[in-house]
């Protein structure tokens, strides 16, 4: 190994401990990116505020430069930048940084997703008190799922998921649902060559056992998802629809003991009619599904009506 390559090591290795030094979760590293240098300024800038908004608290220059993996005076230079334009503030008494008001609540209250998070509320808090499981709702931003809203049951399980999932599509729920509203060869091109990513052995590494999951949920309203991530960790998903297909999903999440097939079946059943009142009845599904940009769909599933 040559000095460059120790120093990038060296460099990574900094940036894991001051991570975690900050409390940031492992969970959440997806968000930030790899701990290594960020090349250019638009990403050196992203990469800081990642940071900033993942922090726990206010922070030295120290730890948030070796966080994200940037020279100090490189990262002084862009947190005083950040400071001026609104996305961090500075306490003067500490020297201490951490996010402000526009990098942390950017969207304004009446933005389609505050509006659908609103409407959808007293639906997934219906699903808690009655069902004891954590619901969360789940929107399609392009291929990502962003999670807008989450109400926790017995067994929380928050330190395993961030806003982003970033657990592969075909070992998720909603990631199933996801998939769904995209054709054979679409799928094909955005997963890959078989076998597919498989965080767990329970994962769906093979189309056609792809292919039957969407069934599946066409025929039954829902999408199951057993231990594929995490070992001892079960998810159901529902489709919300928009116009021109799903605009995400109602989940839920927990733990499979005690969890048997009926339950499972029960849990999607309920997952499937609070989705289908949020479809037909938020005024703001339109609106969400313009502002994701969202068209009349190539997924056969939603054109053939099967869902």
């Amino acid at each position: 190994m040559d000095r460059k390559e120790t120093r990038t090591l060296e460099r990574k290795h900094s940036a894991i401990r001051s991570r975690q030094a900050l409390g940031i979760r492992p969970a959440l590293e997806g968000r930030i990116g790899p701990p290594t240098a960020p090349r250019g300024a638009p990403e050196r800038t992203l990469r800081l505020l990642q940071v900033l908004i993942e922090v726990p608290g206010p922070a030295t220059l120290a730890s948030i430069a070796q966080a994200s993996g940037l020279e100090p005076n490189t990262a002084h230079r862009l947190l005083e930048r950040l400071v001026e334009t609104g996305y961090a503030r500075k306490c003067d008494a500490t020297r201490r940084y951490s996010a402000a008001a526009r990098a942390l609540y950017p969207l304004s209250l009446h933005h389609p997703l505050n509006r659908l998070r609103l409407e959808s509320r007293e639906q997934l808090r219906h699903l808690r008190e009655r069902h004891d499981q954590s619901v969360c709702l789940i929107v399609f931003v392009g291929h990502q799922r962003v999670i807008i809203d989450f109400v926790p049951g017995r067994e929380p399980l928050s330190p395993l998921y961030g806003t982003w999932l970033s657990n592969p599509l075909n070992a998720s729920a909603a990631g199933i649902v996801l998939l769904s509203n995209l054709s054979r060869d679409e799928r094909r091109k955005l997963l890959g060559d078989e076998p597919l990513p498989a965080p767990t052995p329970h994962a769906t590494t093979t189309y056609a056992a792809l292919e039957a999951e969407i069934q599946a949920l066409a025929s039954r309203g829902y999408a199951l998802a057993r231990q594929s991530t995490f070992i001892g960790i079960y998810a159901v998903a529902a489709p919300i629809r928009g116009p021109h297909g799903f605009i995400g999903c109602l989940a839920f999440t927990g733990s499979v003991h005690g969890i048997d097939e009926d339950a499972l079946a029960m849990l999607g059943g309920a997952l499937r009619d609070a989705a289908n009142l949020i479809s037909w009845g938020a005024p703001s599904i339109k609106a969400v599904s313009d502002f994701l940009g969202n068209h009349a769909p190539d997924g056969e599933m939603y054109l053939n009506g099967r869902i």
